[in-house]
């Protein structure tokens, strides 16, 4: 199944978060970057905070995030919704196996 951005959008307006959670997420994008989908597993754990998505924006020199993208696309409890040339988005699959936290 393949999202349009107004579905994209959708989605992130009916799933609010606080200020904490967003900032913590804003951490980990940067934190998680560079490592693989077990990174945003292990957040999520540790936080305590459920998610449905992973949006990886593409820039132009398309250096950030090739792990993880890569990592996401293989790993069985994500799948692409939309994959276009500014980003991609992952969903994140229902019945997923738990990671527990470091």
């Amino acid at each position: 199944m393949t999202l349009t951005l107004d579905q994209v959008s959708a989605i992130y307006q009916r799933q609010p978060a606080s200020a904490t959670t967003v900032s913590s997420a804003v951490n980990t994008a940067r934190d998680c970057a560079g490592q693989d989908a077990r990174c945003v597993e292990q957040w999520s754990a540790k936080q305590g905070v459920e998610f449905s998505h992973v949006f990886i924006a593409r820039s132009p020199a398309g250096a950030c995030c090739r792990k993880l993208s890569s990592t996401l696309r293989t790993d069985s409890r994500y799948q692409v919704v939309f994959d276009g040339p500014g980003a991609e988005i992952f969903e994140r699959r229902q019945g997923r196996e738990t990671v527990s936290a470091p």
